[in-house]
């Protein structure tokens, strides 16, 4: 399932949508579509604008194309798309693939530049939005034909997390003891922004409100918007990669993504969560690319990057 098998079958002819090929992964059919309808609309701007402001543009463009791919095709993951600043280090990337510079090479997050396997094989391109690149090369290595990429790569960002001393966040933890917490657990808990002001202004909620941690409990953290929102603070979740660790239980559900060398991304300690609490077990995927959704980020290209390079 690796990447000669992947670029064997895209070789011997995919679906199309109009287009654009359709390939075993829904993201990266969307992200292929995204860039080839930015690049367009960009080649005929570009050489009106100073070389200044060229890469700044692109950039701007590219991150409203990509708000637009996730308010569009998976509204449910937009309370993680801005909270972590994703949106900043994923135009940076794909900026970077559609104008390789080595000014943009330096903007792009350490933890998002390309490894030597990266840049000589063919793989769908969901698996750049991976912050690991040992894990990126190994999924190209395994899974890159797999129909099942994108809910590996899916699993695998379900599965980030943060290290802490559980004893500043819960009351039931006396004394200080190793943990950690699956973003994607906190960014659930946190809700929107609407929950939020629920929150601070429905007298039902003001004891939240007030909330300080260490949380009564573990529950609190999950059930309490302003628990959740104090942890991602002082997680400082919004820092993104940097920070991030793998919960261990992925390997679980795909041992063989481990290896050694792997090990330094690997969360040690208790995961910290609330069985009774309902959160979704993994981050929702997207739609897939069909002819009405192609043809809104064709109109959404050529408005957006008229307005922003004017």
């Amino acid at each position: 399932m690796g990447p000669s098998a992947y670029a064997h079958a895209m070789s011997g002819g995919s679906a199309m949508v109009e287009d654009m090929g359709i390939s075993n992964s829904m993201f990266s059919d969307h992200i292929s579509a995204i860039r080839a309808c930015t690049w367009h609309k960009w080649q005929a701007l570009a050489p009106q604008l100073s070389p200044d402001i060229r890469l700044h543009k692109l950039e701007q463009s590219t991150s409203l194309m990509f708000s637009l791919f996730n308010g569009l095709t998976r509204p449910d993951v937009l309370p993680w798309y801005t909270p972590t600043k994703w949106y900043k280090h994923l135009s940076e990337l794909v900026t970077w693939q559609l104008h390789p510079t080595r000014d943009m090479y330096a903007r792009v997050h350490p933890k998002y530049r390309p490894s030597a396997l990266q840049v000589t094989e063919s793989y769908p391109t969901f698996i750049d939005w991976c912050p690991f690149h040992a894990l990126r090369d190994k999924l190209i290595l395994m899974h890159a034909a797999n129909t099942r990429i994108d809910e590996i790569v899916l699993d695998i960002a379900s599965h980030y997390c943060v290290e802490v001393d559980l004893s500043k966040l819960v009351r039931t933890v006396p004394r200080p003891t190793p943990g950690y917490v699956r973003l994607w657990d906190i960014i659930q808990a946190m809700g929107d922004d609407e929950a939020a002001k629920q929150s601070d202004l429905d007298p039902l909620h003001r004891d939240d409100a007030a909330a300080l941690l260490p949380a009564p409990d573990a529950a609190s953290i999950f059930q309490s918007v302003s628990h959740a929102r104090q942890t991602f603070r002082l997680l400082r979740m919004d820092e993104g990669p940097s920070l991030y660790k793998i919960d261990p239980a992925l390997f679980n559900m795909y041992p063989e993504l481990y290896s050694p060398d792997v090990s330094d991304i690997v969360a040690s300690g208790t995961l910290l969560q609330c069985r009774s609490v309902q959160l979704l077990a993994r981050i929702p995927p997207p739609a897939r690319l069909d002819k009405a959704t192609l043809r809104v980020y064709r109109h959404f290209a050529d408005w957006a990057l008229t307005v922003i390079c004017a």
